[in-house]
Order: C-alpha cells, then sequence, then structure tokens
C-alpha cells in the first residue's frame, strides 16, 4: 500500500506526477481522469480552494484524491483519480481520507464524482455511506446535423472577444446556471484559466447578443480533431422561451462540423427533462452517465 499525504499545495514534482498518473489513465479508460475545472487547478493555472491527497511510491505517484469547495462552504467535491483496477483496493482509503479531511475542514456535505459509474464505484459509496445524488448524462450524435441557426429576431451571433467580454460573460453564465452548484461559480480567473488551455478557440465560442446586451452563448471544443463538444451553452433567464437555445446548439453543432469533427457530443444534467427533450429531437442519443453521489455528516 502507497503512503498517503495530505497537502494544500501541490509541488512541481507532485503537479508532474499527478499529471502523469492523469493522462495515464485517460489513455487506458478513453474519457478525461479529471474534469477541466480540476485539470486547471492542478496544473496550477487557477486557484484551488481546497486539498489534496497523493497515494505516493518511490517513484511515481499511484493515486490522487481532489477535494474543493462546492458552492455551499459545508458543501465539498471530491474526486479520486486511480488506475480502473484500483477503484476497491486503493480508490476506497484514499476517498475515505479525503472524507475525514473535508470533514474536519467543517464540511457538512461530501459530493463524490464518478466517470462512467460502474458497479466497483457502486460498492466503494456504499461502503463510506455515500448515495447517488445527480446524474450528468453524456450524449452524442453524428456530424453533420441537416438544419440551419434560426435565431429570434433582433439576436446576433459573434465570437467571444477575450478580455472583452469577459466579466459580461461570467455574469450571464451566473444567471444561466443559477441553480447549478459549480457552473453558476465560474469566476474570471476560472474562465480565463481555460481559455489558456490548448484547445480553446475563440471562434468557437459563440455569443448571441441583443440591443440589450449578451442573450446566450455556445462554448465549443474541438480537442480532438474527431469529435467536437458543446461545452457550456447557456441562455439568459430573460431569452428563454424564445427559440434561442435551440438555435444556439445548432450553430455550435455547425461550427464543429466545419472544423471536419464527424461526431459531437455535451453533457447534460439527467433531470433536465426539457434540455434532453431538444436534445434527442437533434438526434443526440445517450452514450453514458457519469454520477455523483453525496451524503451529509
Amino acid at each position: 500500500m502507497p503512503s498517503l499525504a495530505r497537502v494544500d499545495h501541490l509541488s512541481e514534482p507532485d503537479r508532474a506526477a499527478v499529471r502523469a498518473l492523469v493522462d495515464d489513465v485517460a489513455r487506458r479508460t478513453g474519457h478525461p481522469a479529471l474534469p477541466d475545472n480540476k485539470a486547471v487547478q492542478v496544473a496550477g493555472r487557477a486557484p484551488f480552494d481546497g486539498f489534496a491527497i497523493l497515494a505516493r511510491e518511490p517513484d511515481r505517484v499511484t493515486g490522487y484524491a481532489h477535494a474543493a469547495r462546492a458552492g455551499d462552504d459545508n458543501a465539498w467535491n471530491l474526486q479520486v483519480v486511480v488506475a480502473p483496477e484500483e477503484v476497491s483496493d486503493l480508490g476506497l482509503p484514499l476517498l475515505s481520507v479525503a472524507m475525514e479531511e473535508a470533514a474536519s475542514r467543517g464540511a457538512r456535505r461530501l459530493q463524490w464524482f464518478t466517470f462512467r459509474a460502474g458497479p466497483a464505484e457502486a460498492e466503494v459509496a456504499s461502503r463510506l455511506g455515500l448515495s447517488p445524488w445527480r446524474e450528468l448524462v453524456q450524449m452524442r450524435r453524428g456530424m453533420p446535423l441537416d438544419e440551419e441557426a434560426r435565431l429570434p429576431e433582433g439576436v446576433r451571433l459573434r465570437a467571444f472577444r477575450p478580455g472583452l467580454d469577459d466579466e459580461v460573460w461570467v455574469t450571464v453564465n451566473a444567471r444561466a446556471f443559477a441553480t447549478h452548484p459549480e457552473q453558476s461559480r465560474v469566476t474570471v480567473a476560472e474562465l480565463r484559466a481555460l481559455m489558456a488551455e490548448e484547445w480553446f478557440d475563440s471562434e468557437g465560442f459563440l455569443v448571441a447578443e441583443d440591443d440589450a446586451g449578451m442573450a446566450g452563448f455556445c462554448w465549443t471544443k474541438v480537442a480532438d480533431p474527431s469529435e467536437g463538444e458543446i461545452y457550456v451553452i447557456g441562455v439568459d433567464p430573460d431569452r428563454q422561451g424564445t427559440g434561442l437555445g435551440r438555435a444556439l446548439v445548432v450553430a455550435g453543432l455547425a461550427h464543429i462540423a466545419a472544423q471536419g469533427a464527424a461526431e459531437a457530443s455535451l453533457y447534460v444534467d439527467g433531470d433536465n427533462a426539457a434540455a434532453r427533450a431538444l436534445y434527442e429531437n437533434l438526434g443526440f442519443h445517450v452514450d453514458h452517465v457519469d454520477r455523483v453521489y453525496a451524503c451529509d455528516r
């Protein structure tokens, strides 16, 4: 069993070791080991308001637990990165220690995010008193889409302007995701950290505006030439119900197709029936489900 170390800040050697682990797990599983907002924290490009647990062996890091405060200061988000076959053997003690540490720092609610949750994750959750709380559904479809974007009257579409639109976008994003525990709290610093990533393309960050200002947005991500993603899409509450959401999805898919991608994906909360119905109407199907397990202390 490797030694487990609690740290508030990652040293440069630790950052490199964690990135190597994250990259290895991503290659083996076919999906990211950490979401982008946590990956930029590991890389040191965004503030990290939390702590980490590292499973260290003499020559490498074999496990990593990432813990950060959620929307409510009493709630903490936890994520564990280990090789798939070690979820029970190493993931369980890593998560257990992370839960104990978060509780010692005042956590009253613990939320564990898992990619493609399977029987091993369900067993770990059960043993630690965590229950299924939230599902995040990934949906996919082939490209291109045989439909043109129909913007509401008076709405124009343009590319995002880094440095000029940052603060306005953060405000509109917070309004659009007011009930979302994480997306609603994205800061200007976090936005800029994501814009510094290699995959960022301002031309694929579509902004809808009218005479009153930014009405909505569709941020696309094409990190792999073969596929693209509707990364974040939001409509200001004052413009909802106008058809702008569908128009933004269609415009985003058109941009993804123009990059040569053969497939597109997006994520949607499992209980967001209206959004899921829209995406199904546009030809998306469910690919897999990620899950958040939670408990109150």
